[in-house]
């Protein structure tokens, strides 16, 4: 965290760029893992929206899974399901308790193998 720069503004794009990296780099590496990406967001993004939507496209066609939770009363529902690409992996979570929960969820199926997933012994959704 020391090395990062703090300005205003959201670069969704950028953090999607990075984390299309290092899925990419963990399947050249044999990671037995499914790929899988979390955004928290506010979903606003005044500079790159449509970077973010590109990227967004290009990690879902490599097969990632991204889940976007839009965080807040005022977050752009519209954008993050765009970026989601599917509105049930689009959440809400207007303040930390339903952040948590949302968490949790998600939690299972991320922990979860596909072997795992395929032989019923977790993942529900």
């Amino acid at each position: 965290m020391a090395g990062i720069t703090w300005r205003a503004g959201t670069r969704i794009d950028r953090g999607l760029d990075a984390a299309f990296e290092i899925l990419a780099r963990a399947r050249r590496q044999g990671s037995p893992r499914r790929p899988f990406v979390v955004l928290l967001s506010d979903g606003r993004q005044p500079a790159g929206a449509d970077a973010a939507l590109v990227t967004a496209a290009r990690l879902r066609a490599g097969g990632v899974t991204l889940h976007a939770i839009g965080y807040g009363d005022t977050h752009d529902a519209a954008h993050l399901r765009a970026l989601a690409g599917d509105p049930a992996r689009y959440h809400v979570a207007a303040q930390g308790g339903a952040l948590r929960t949302v968490l949790l969820g998600l939690h299972e199926l991320v922990a979860c193998t596909p072997r795992d997933y395929w032989g019923r012994r977790c993942g529900r959704r």
